[in-house]
């Protein structure tokens, strides 16, 4: 089933180029995008200078309520009555820049709420670097409560490829679909560029009849 997905993803990456932007909502991606002016306090004069394993991260940046969690080497964990909130950092890649300096960041987080039925999505968060302050100026969110969901940036050509649970109405432990996206950067923000929908791990297991 994994050699199935690899395939996709490849073939994504290869036609994606012939995609036009009504071609890449045609199929209702089940992402999220965001602008963000979020400004930190903190000064540097490029964003490999931040301390992204031990940053305060916002679940809407920019929201007054949202009073963001701190990491501690990359995680965040907090227990509550009836469940518990974990975030970790999984990986910070840095466009390329004529000037040298990192002036754009791409943050892929891991953010779980577990209480009730749970939620745990996959957020990228875009740092700018802005009259020395990093800013983060867009986010994508997208659901990653499924088995095979993922997300990955290309620096050397600006693709971020998300693979995520499809926004239908299959039961919450189950997902019948996958959307693999891929958004390209324009110079500014990432936009959709593809989206294909593939079934997922557990219908695809589902189908399987038993020996």
């Amino acid at each position: 089933m994994m050699l199935v997905l690899v395939v996709i993803l490849m073939s994504v990456l290869l036609v994606g180029h012939r995609a036009t932007a009504q071609d890449a909502t045609s199929e209702a991606a089940s992402s999220y995008v965001s602008t963000s002016n979020y400004v930190y306090g903190i000064s540097v004069s490029s964003l490999d200078h931040v301390d992204f394993r031990n940053l305060r991260f916002f679940y809407m940046p920019g929201d007054a309520s949202d009073r963001g969690v701190t990491l501690h080497d990359g995680k965040y964990r907090n227990h509550y009555k009836g469940g518990y909130e974990e975030v970790s950092l999984e990986s910070v890649d840095f466009l390329k820049s004529w000037t040298g300096k990192k002036e754009t960041a791409v943050v892929s987080l891991h953010w779980m709420d577990c209480g009730g039925s749970g939620t745990t999505v996959g957020k990228i968060q875009v740092f700018a670097l802005r009259d020395g302050h990093p800013t983060i100026i867009q986010q994508i969110e997208y659901d990653r409560h499924a088995a095979g969901v993922s997300d990955s940036f290309e620096p050397w050509n600006g693709r971020l490829i998300i693979v995520g649970r499809s926004n239908d109405p299959s039961p919450n432990c189950c997902a019948s679909r996958l959307d693999v996206m891929r958004f390209d950067w324009n110079g500014a923000r990432f936009v959709l560029k593809v989206s294909k929908k593939i079934p997922s791990i557990e219908s695809e297991l589902e189908s399987v009849d038993p020996p």
